[in-house]
């Protein structure tokens, strides 16, 4: 049986890789923010979403990441990353739809937006080299509390070294190998954002939202949502 899901498995990352090259010209690690107008409406309202994030973790407490999702105990120490998620492959999660009301409403103006959530990164912590599982998801990095040393709080995706900062975004592509590490002893926080990669060609945009919803029928995703329904 083993085998089986093994050659299946195999199979299933061929074909996958085969739909990226069709789908995706080669890109860098990197991929500039001027390309997506839409993060200038996000680092203008930072102080609204650090704000409502600052009030919230005042007097809430927020899961380790690696209870709600079970594969990122493979990358990081227990209890060392917290993330507070907002959407998980387009589906709202009701138990902090109050809270961040205003910080929801932003996030709704993002195009094709599909998982966005609070990141706390414990201080001494390093989450080991991973990598997305799919090229049709670009990901960003909007820094909220940054620890004042940023020599020892980083992230590097294949090699290259990215530094966070207060009130600004990033891009990049998560299939590329990439770590954090936070080795200061202050805690940081950013805010991810996910969303579909452009495409040149609407027939690719509609191929790769259907492998996206396709990802989000998965044990992996389930997992999460699963978590957030229950309560």
């Amino acid at each position: 049986m083993n085998i089986v899901k093994q050659l299946i498995t195999t199979i299933g990352k061929w074909f996958v890789s085969i739909l990226e090259r069709i789908l995706f010209a080669k890109e860098n690690e990197f991929v500039a923010t001027e390309k997506f107008s839409w993060i200038e409406k996000i680092e203008s309202n930072y102080s609204t979403i650090l704000e409502e994030f600052t009030t919230f973790y005042t007097n809430n407490n927020i899961p380790f990441f690696d209870d709600i999702s079970s594969s990122q105990k493979q990358i990081v120490e227990k209890n060392k990353w917290k993330s507070l998620i907002l959407l998980a492959f387009r589906k709202k999660n009701p138990l902090y739809e109050v809270a961040f009301t205003n910080t929801n409403s932003i996030i709704q103006t993002i195009p094709n937006v599909t998982s966005v959530m609070y990141s706390v990164l414990e201080k001494d912590t390093h989450i080991l080299p991973h990598r997305g599982i799919y090229k049709g998801l670009l990901r960003c990095h909007l820094g909220l509390i940054i620890p004042e040393n940023k020599d020892t709080c980083y992230l590097k995706v294949n090699g290259k070294i990215k530094n966070w900062t207060a009130g600004k975004c990033f891009v990049f592509d998560d299939t590329f190998q990439h770590e954090a590490f936070n080795k200061t002893d202050e805690s940081r926080v950013i805010l991810i954002i996910d969303f579909l990669r452009p495409t040149k060609s609407k027939w690719k945009f509609y191929v790769n939202k259907w492998i996206i919803y396709l990802l989000s029928t998965s044990p992996l995703v389930k997992e999460i949502t699963d978590v957030y329904e229950k309560k």
